[in-house]
């Protein structure tokens, strides 16, 4: 199961955030992400999880369906950071765990960072950088739940 991610203060929103300096966050005032940012990322872990394994299924919504494990995320960032010399970079930084529920037991906690170069720097840029990030994320989150049930089997 991929449960809803926690999401860090700021970046609770469809606004598009960005940085100029390292203690501030800023909005697009006309740039909007099209959906939720924890749901876009729900979605693609799942869809992740589902075609690259190693789940036989993963569910964003289990619906009564016995599962085995859990994989909870948190949003940190997810911000167009200009704060250094052109380009941009988009950053997307999450922590994932993976839980096995039969045991109620942590295998495994990490926290992924992407730093994606923007193609231009605008709001566009940021997200097909974004959007690239994400694509990231997904591949790692699944080779992080991998290398933590390998752990598990090689534990028991």
């Amino acid at each position: 199961m991929v449960e809803p991610p926690q999401v860090a203060a700021g970046y609770d929103t469809t606004a598009m955030a960005y940085r100029r300096t390292p203690w501030e966050i800023r909005y697009y005032s006309l740039s909007r992400w099209v959906d939720d940012p924890a749901r876009m990322l729900r979605e693609a872990l799942t869809s992740a999880l589902n075609q690259l394994g190693p789940f036989r299924s993963a569910f964003a919504s289990p619906a009564g369906i016995a599962v085995d494990y859990s994989l909870r995320t948190e949003l940190l960032r997810l911000e167009q950071d200009f704060s250094n010399a052109p380009p941009s970079r988009e950053r997307l930084v999450v922590r994932v765990q993976l839980v096995n529920l039969a045991h109620d037991t942590l295998l495994a906690s990490q926290v992924l960072e992407l730093n994606t170069t923007a193609p231009s720097e605008d709001a566009y840029g940021g997200v097909v950088a974004a959007n690239t990030a994400l694509q990231q994320l997904a591949a790692e989150v699944v080779t992080f739940c991998r290398k933590a049930l390998a752990d598990q089997a090689r534990a028991s």
